[in-house]
């Protein structure tokens, strides 16, 4: 899995004092790597795990940063700023051309016979084989207030993982 955070391009005023103050504690957030999930995995002929074209694919990552924001406090002297980042958005990018927006971070496929039902809230369909290299993107909100009473908005921050995710076709077989 390769991971990476970007900052989202912003136009706050980072000018001086509490702004600045602000700007650093947001650079120094530390914001979990999302770890992609796609179920159904099919164990194919080579043993390597992957899906099946036409079949609905559950999309999540670990729901535990959704719970609880993160926050960072940084002083100068007198002066102080906090911020506290949120996750807002998960973005897939299946590798297809596809772009999937949840607002959650996606429901776990626990039960094996609701999965071709396709997931209640962040789900795809791959409708042609291939070596697929999903992304995920987790972006976070991020607010921030001062000890002098000032508070504002900051840049969202982004970060993102990649995984593999090889699917095929299936071929049925006639038993007799």
């Amino acid at each position: 899995m390769n991971a990476l955070c970007l900052a989202a391009p912003g136009g706050e005023n980072l000018g001086t004092g509490v702004t600045r103050l602000a700007a650093e504690a947001r650079s120094r957030l530390a914001l979990p790597l999302p770890a992609p999930t796609l179920r159904p995995l099919v164990r194919f002929p080579d043993a390597r795990p992957g899906g099946l074209t036409g079949v609905p694919v559950w999309l999540w990552t670990d729901p535990a940063p959704w719970r609880t924001p993160l926050t960072r406090t940084v002083r100068a002297g007198t002066l102080r700023a906090t911020v506290t980042a949120a996750p807002v958005r998960l973005t897939w990018r299946p590798g297809d051309g596809t772009r999937i927006v949840c607002r959650t971070p996606g429901a776990p496929l626990s039960d094996p016979a609701e999965g071709p039902a396709g997931s209640p809230d962040c789900g795809h369909t791959y409708r042609v084989p291939g070596a697929y290299r999903p992304t995920i993107a987790i972006t976070w909100a991020v607010i921030w207030s001062g000890s002098d009473g000032s508070s504002g908005a900051l840049a969202p921050l982004i970060v993102t993982s990649t995984t593999t995710y090889p699917v095929r076709n299936a071929r049925p077989e006639l038993v007799r």
